[in-house]
């Protein structure tokens, strides 16, 4: 799987650099300028500038295979519905399954118990470790405008377990399956990105 590491950065220290040399084009500009028109004129050119560091650095810290190799280790690679994925322990006992577009952007996450079992019965996700992987995973900032949370009143056989939550973003949807204190998992999907589909095969002659 080839991913697009052209996106990947340090994080926060990037972010403050390009701060930095944001604010610096911003006085620079000020006080450079002799006239009220140019002073005006600068201040536009620099304050674009600013715009254009500060969105830089919003893509930059965007969850790529490299961040998470960083933030969790080395993952497993195996394959869900024919395509490439990787699986991060994110605690010692949730898991997260990630699948990725041709380009290696994410698309896709689903988080889920470790393990399938817990003494004999179905392994369940408390509310609070739940909802700090998410967060870690997608910080508020990276999901665009909150739109609307949704009740999943579904029913499916035989075990009825397709009930619980989605919250809707500009970017992004997040579905809690379960309840509080007892979800089965939840999942993550961006609503703009394609994940990809495995190559196909050549028939032998």
């Amino acid at each position: 799987m080839t991913h697009n590491k052209s996106l990947d950065a340090s994080g926060d220290g990037l972010f403050l650099n390009q701060l930095g040399a944001a604010q610096g084009a911003l006085i620079r500009a000020a006080a450079s300028t002799q006239t009220l028109g140019c002073s005006l004129y600068r201040l536009q050119v620099a304050m674009r500038i600013a715009f254009i560091f500060l969105l830089t650095a919003v893509v930059a810290t965007a969850q790529t295979s490299s961040t998470l190799r960083q933030k969790y280790g080395q993952p497993t690679s195996e394959t869900y519905d024919g395509e490439p994925t990787e699986i991060y322990k994110v605690r010692p006992d949730i898991k997260v399954t990630v699948r990725y577009t041709k380009r290696g952007d994410v698309c896709s996450m689903f988080i889920g118990p470790a393990s399938e079992t817990t003494n004999g019965k179905p392994s369940l996700l408390k509310s609070q470790p739940l909802d700090e992987v998410i967060d870690e995973l997608v910080p508020e900032d990276q999901r665009g405008t909150h739109i609307m949370d949704t009740f999943l009143n579904i029913t499916c056989l035989p075990n009825n377990d397709c009930y619980g939550t989605r919250r809707d973003y500009e970017r992004l949807l997040i579905v809690h399956n379960g309840s509080i204190d007892a979800y089965r998992y939840a999942s993550i999907e961006w609503k703009h990105r394609k994940c990809q589909t495995p190559a196909p095969t050549k028939r032998a002659k």
